[in-house]
């Protein structure tokens, strides 16, 4: 099965998160990436700030990994389930889409499971 290449960006930005590798994960995203917290809170809006927060993650969290569950390919969207941990929040299960538009991910959006209680 030949991967299409949206899946192949995600995957490749994906593999660059889990290796903690700053420099492969930002070759993934455009300059004007933007990022939100579902449906549309803005996290972030740009490369450079993309890189800082990332900067700041990779150094503060030396386990940090992002385990696929299941993955969604769409025209030019990919949507994973996964199961993000090492972090602050310790383990968690989430939502990530991925808009993808000539060749690098322009827009992010994350649905974070919702904590119990």
């Amino acid at each position: 099965m030949t991967l299409s290449m949206p899946e192949l960006i995600v995957q490749a930005q994906v593999d660059a998160y889990n290796r903690r590798d700053l420099a492969g994960f930002l070759t993934a995203y455009s300059d004007a990436v933007e990022v939100f917290n579902f449906p549309h809170s803005l996290v972030l809006s740009g490369k450079r700030e993309l890189a800082e927060r990332y900067r700041v993650r990779f150094a503060e969290n030396p386990d940090l990994r992002a385990e696929i569950h299941q993955r969604l390919i769409f025209e030019n969207t990919v949507i994973d389930h996964e199961t993000a941990s090492g972090a602050v929040f310790g383990r968690k299960p989430c939502i990530a889409i991925y808009e993808v538009e000539a060749g690098l991910i322009r827009r992010v959006t994350f649905k974070m499971a919702e904590d119990p209680g």
